[in-house]
């Protein structure tokens, strides 16, 4: 397949609009080509100059020969049936989280993308936020002794209840689906697979209509992980947490790259994903906590690496196993929410090989 691989964006709500089109036109090996919107006409006159081509109309994408990849970014109810029919159509495919709504549409999927020989893989762009990123290298750098504990945080406080499909009492609507994907991929990436899940949720604003604060607890042989998230957090909480029998380390504030974006922010700006906020690496023999200056956030990575797995040999970052295995997670927490209790998920020999965790 030649370079540039062309693309088409289903999708140019807040996720296509902040994350998906800026990337990929920031992508020197991918190619946007076509955006899919129900404001087609509006976005015409937007993207007309750069190339781009705008359409309401699916077909137009799954019957364009000349679209290699396409990038989901619709509401969460609606990924499902898209991937299918995008991977039928003989497209690789990107899907913006969460993957799909249950683990058994989402192995549906994984299983049709490997019988046709595309990629799939899901945009965890959080992977390379300038937190995580520190974070994983800091424990390949610092012996923390053994793993018991990690804590970590995604809230905000927005008391006022937005009029958007995320904060409507729809399937797939709600703070679980929304920032849980994120939260249980980092984990994972950490410690693989939980033994077991148990998770709270909430809806705690009296204007909601869903689940705007969720808690959850992950088990594993040796250690917890404590994931929440919360819609009326006026403090700062503490982005994460990781605790060891010889240390600790700890980020007070979480990346700016989605603030970047937000504000225009050139990707190609010398600054870009720069987090002023140190980590911070408390150990017994040291009375002050030693300050660790955060590697940079490299969302472009995500996209450069798909287009290599597409071009090359190279494997996606993100797999389709690890993105199924994590929304039988998912849903397992939904299960375990419903019911009160701790439930323990069921996972393929794929989904289980699929994660080489930093920490075991």
């Amino acid at each position: 397949m030649p370079f540039p691989v062309r693309t088409a964006l289903m999708g140019y709500g807040y996720a296509g609009s902040t994350f998906h089109a800026p990337l990929l036109l920031s992508t020197k090996a991918l190619s946007l080509d076509l955006i899919l919107s129900s404001k087609s006409q509006t976005l015409s006159d937007l993207f007309s100059s750069m190339g781009v081509k705008t359409t309401s109309r699916e077909e137009d994408i799954y019957q364009n020969p000349e679209i290699d990849l396409v990038v989901i970014a619709t509401p969460n109810n609606t990924h499902a049936a898209l991937c299918q029919k995008a991977l039928e159509s003989g497209k690789h495919v990107v899907v913006d989280k969460p993957f799909t709504l249950t683990g058994a549409e989402a192995r549906k999927l994984t299983a049709l993308a490997k019988e046709k020989e595309l990629i799939l893989s899901v945009f965890q762009n959080r992977r390379w936020d300038s937190d995580f990123l520190t974070l994983s290298q800091a424990v390949k750098d610092i012996d923390l002794g053994t793993i018991v504990e990690f804590r970590s945080e995604m809230s905000r406080f927005r008391p006022q209840v937005r009029d958007r499909w995320r904060e409507h009492p729809t399937p797939g609507g709600g703070l679980w689906y929304d920032l849980a994907p994120h939260l249980l991929d980092q984990t994972l990436c950490l410690f693989g697979l939980p033994q077991s899940i148990f998770v709270t949720l909430q809806t705690q604003r009296p204007s909601a209509s869903t689940t705007d604060w969720f808690n959850a607890l992950l088990t594993y042989p040796n250690r917890i992980a404590i994931l929440e998230a919360s819609m009326l957090a006026a403090d700062p909480a503490c982005r994460m947490l990781l605790r060891g029998s010889k240390g600790a380390l700890f980020k007070q504030f979480g990346d700016r790259q989605e603030t970047m974006l937000l504000e225009k922010t050139p990707l190609s700006d010398p600054l870009w994903g720069v987090d002023p906020d140190p980590m911070l690496y408390f150990s017994k023999e040291e009375k002050t906590p030693q300050r660790l200056t955060p590697l940079p956030g490299h969302y472009q990575a995500y996209y450069a690496n798909i287009a290599a797995a597409i071009n090359t040999t190279t494997s996606p970052v993100v797999s389709a196993d690890q993105a199924s295995s994590l929304m039988v997670l998912l849903e397992a927490g939904l299960l375990s929410a419903q019911n009160g209790k701790a439930v323990t998920p069921s996972y393929t020999p794929d989904e289980q090989k699929t994660w080489h965790p930093l920490l075991k």
